[in-house]
């Protein structure tokens, strides 16, 4: 019997042969699989080599292990969860009402600005009295 664990059963899993697995649920995201399925397991153990899909083979005390304390997603995962991001994304950057808008631009739009013009107006900035 060859026992296996799968991080993120919520991907799911299709092995090179294009056949899916399952794997028993423990824990908020994690699977289990115990098997004596030679071609499954030669087929798990070419996913485990190319690193994809989550998967590891465990011996069979800590299978065990897991399935009396199954491993729980911390709670600040649960927060950033795919769908709360993009909210956070799609929020609109409006300005507090402490912040005075401006009320005229420092340079007109379609004026050029030269390293010259820049000193100009820093020069003209200077010289104005500070509010």
């Amino acid at each position: 019997m060859n026992y296996f664990k799968k991080e993120l059963i919520s991907n799911a899993l299709r092995l090179p042969n294009g056949k899916a697995v399952r794997f028993e649920r423990v824990g908020d995201d994690t699977g289990l699989l115990a098997t004596e399925d030679e071609g499954l397991i030669e087929e798990l153990k070419k996913v485990m080599a190319r690193k994809v899909g989550g998967v590891t083979e465990i011996a069979l005390e800590e299978f065990e292990e897991i399935k009396k304390n199954p491993p729980a997603r911390p709670s600040r995962l649960r927060s950033l969860d795919a769908r709360s991001v993009l909210k956070l994304l799609r929020k609109p950057n409006i300005p507090s009402a402490d912040v005075a808008p401006v009320s005229e631009p420092l340079v007109e739009p379609s004026t050029l600005v030269t390293v010259s013009s820049l000193k100009k107006l820093r020069a003209t900035r200077a010289a104005e009295p500070a509010v």
